[in-house]
């Protein structure tokens, strides 16, 4: 193989499959792990679905740790529009979006 194509592998292009398996299962651990939902969904008809048009869908907090806690200790710009993001399910045909990543 020429130097130039060894020289464009990234770091994880040495490790071994078994390696990079492990890695990538250790990564989405860690983000599992930061992921905070609220499961008490709240039913909501303030919104409108997108695939149906009915107004009638159950709405979920979502959010990140880090992100809350960062806010609470030091305020953020960030930290309103983080609070806001929402999981939305319509209650007629089902379908799944987010609210508040306007």
């Amino acid at each position: 193989a020429p130097p130039s194509s060894i020289c464009g592998l990234r770091g994880d292009s040495w490790a071994s499959s078994d390696r990079r398996a492990e890695r990538r299962a250790e990564s989405a651990r860690r983000l599992r792990q930061r992921i905070v939902t609220d499961t008490a969904a709240v039913r909501t008809r303030a919104v409108a679905c997108g695939a149906c048009g009915a107004m009638d869908a159950m709405a979920t907090a979502v959010g990140d740790q880090r992100e809350s806690r960062k806010g609470e200790t030091w305020g953020s710009k960030d930290h309103e529009e983080a609070s806001h993001r929402v999981r939305l399910q319509c209650n007629k045909c089902g379908a799944v979006w987010h609210g508040g990543d306007d």
